[in-house]
Order: C-alpha cells, then sequence, then structure tokens
C-alpha cells in the first residue's frame, strides 16, 4: 500500500493526511461529534479548521519521525474517516486507531480500512505486534476488531478514563505471523 492514495474497494480509498485536508476532517467530526465524542472525549476540543490544520501538520511531523501513521479513509471523494499507527519503537509494535464519521456506518468501511492499515503495519514496517484499545461498552469497535479476527487478550477493569468516570478497557492484538484474512 503507498501511503498517499490506496484503492481498497467498493468505492474505499486510503490517503496520507494533510494540512490541506483540515476542513474535510473538521467538517467531519463537528458533523459527527454526537457519535464520537463517548469515546473520544477530545472531540468536544475541537473548535476550528485550525485546530485540526495543526493535527495534521503533527502528524506530518510524527510520519516523517517514524513515530505515527495517520490515514485519512475516503469514500470516493468524501473523507468518511481516520485509521492512525501510533508507533512504539522499542517494541516493534503498535496501536491501532480508527473512527468514522455517522454518515459512513454500518456498511463494513472500518473493517476494510483498519484490515489494510493492519496489513500494511507488518508487511511495510514490518512490526511484530498491533494492537486496539476500547471501552468495553464501545459494540461497534469492539464488532470491528472481531470482524478483522483480532485477538481478544482481555480486559482490564477501570483502565479508561471517559468524561469523569473510569470504564473497562479489553485490548485486541494481531501479531505479525498470525494477522489472518479479515472476516466481511
Amino acid at each position: 500500500m503507498e501511503l498517499r492514495k490506496t484503492a481498497i474497494g467498493g468505492g474505499l480509498w486510503l490517503g496520507l493526511l494533510l494540512p490541506v485536508d483540515a476542513d474535510d476532517l473538521y467538517a467531519l467530526i463537528v458533523g459527527s461529534a454526537r457519535q464520537l465524542s463517548p469515546y473520544l472525549p477530545w472531540v468536544r476540543l475541537v473548535k476550528s479548521v485550525e485546530d485540526e490544520r495543526v493535527f495534521l501538520r503533527d502528524a506530518v511531523h510524527r510520519m516523517a519521525e517514524g513515530q505515527a501513521y495517520t490515514v485519512g479513509v475516503w469514500e470516493g471523494e468524501s473523507l468518511a474517516g481516520l485509521v492512525s499507527l501510533d508507533i512504539d519503537q522499542e517494541n516493534n509494535s503498535a496501536e491501532l486507531g480508527y473512527y468514522l464519521g455517522a454518515a459512513f456506518t454500518g456498511r463494513g468501511h472500518m473493517t476494510a480500512a483498519a484490515s489494510a492499515v493492519v496489513s500494511w503495519g507488518f508487511s511495510q514496517l514490518g512490526l511484530a505486534r498491533i494492537e486496539v484499545c476500547v471501552a468495553v461498552d464501545n459494540q461497534r469497535s469492539r464488532a470491528v476488531c472481531m470482524r478483522m479476527g483480532l485477538s481478544s487478550e482481555g480486559i482490564a477493569r477501570g483502565a479508561i478514563r471517559l468524561h469523569g468516570r473510569y470504564v473497562d478497557r479489553e485490548t485486541f492484538a494481531a501479531l505479525a505471523g498470525q494477522w489472518p484474512e479479515p472476516r466481511r
């Protein structure tokens, strides 16, 4: 997968997010804030396109340093969501993060996009392990992990603070030598 623009099927493609995409990213977050904010508390801190431009400049810098990779999920010409790998260079592993705009959910887009990014992380970055940490009551995110074929590694009680309360966190992971083909 080449990061700038890669078709992943069904009219979807992945592309490296750049500061010029700040308007689209801001509109996606603001338009889906009600759906995103229960599990992504930072959503309420997004106040302007400039906030997203700063975020994307930092994302480009972190990519250049090999610290993280942030790609947009596009449906045709519309930004549908985001997938990221936050790299732990010492342990040759990464944490996968993702979100999808409300108008794009329920069609398998995130399973396809996240699976492509995980495959890329193993094949191109040579990562040994990729994990996802989700709040146990985030059923949609847990379902993405299960459809991808990630293994549940257990639940840590009270491990995530969301909106002033502590919730349980489930960790899902894949190892490079055991990465399965995703279930659709």
